[in-house]
């Protein structure tokens, strides 16, 4: 979760520990939440209090970002309008639900496969295996629930 929080930040251009860009444009608010459908109900109620009233949320599962997308709805929220949402994983249940849910692939199977391969290859080298970090490739699969910057007022930025 660390790396995934620190590439976010990369990807919003703000610095390993900033929470704010120098402009106050952009602001990330974090909040903790099981990584569950219940915890994403959770995070949603949560996020309803944050003020100024958040335009988009990055959840760091798919489940716990259909639990906030399904809250938000429930609430009368209209995603992407209202809420723009990500998910991370792409797990099938991501293009099932309405709208589709935007998230960040990774090679779950291949993920698992790598695994089996060095906890195989650690069992036969016993005390002589080294641990090693491999990072597989990500993309965004961008769907529905996801849509243009809006400013403070809720509305699309201007594309000045």
């Amino acid at each position: 979760s660390g790396r995934r929080l620190r590439g976010i930040r990369r990807g919003l251009g703000l610095a390993d520990d900033g929470d704010a860009s120098p402009d106050g444009s952009i602001r990330l608010h974090l909040l903790s939440a099981p990584v569950t459908f219940e915890g994403g109900q959770q995070a949603f109620d949560a996020i309803r209090s944050v003020n100024p009233k958040p335009t988009a949320v990055l959840a760091t599962s798919d489940v716990t970002a259909i639990g906030i997308l399904r809250a938000a709805t429930d609430a009368g929220n209209r995603v992407p309008h209202d809420l723009s949402i990500v998910g991370f994983d792409d797990i099938p249940a991501a293009s099932w639900t309405t709208p589709r849910l935007t998230t960040v692939h990774q090679p779950i199977r291949e993920k698992g496969r790598r695994a089996a391969q060095r906890l195989i290859a650690a069992i036969r080298a016993g005390a002589e295996h080294q641990p090693a970090i491999e990072v597989l490739p990500t993309h965004l699969v961008v769907r529905d629930s996801t849509g243009p910057a809006r400013g403070g007022g809720g509305e699309p930025a201007s594309r000045g």
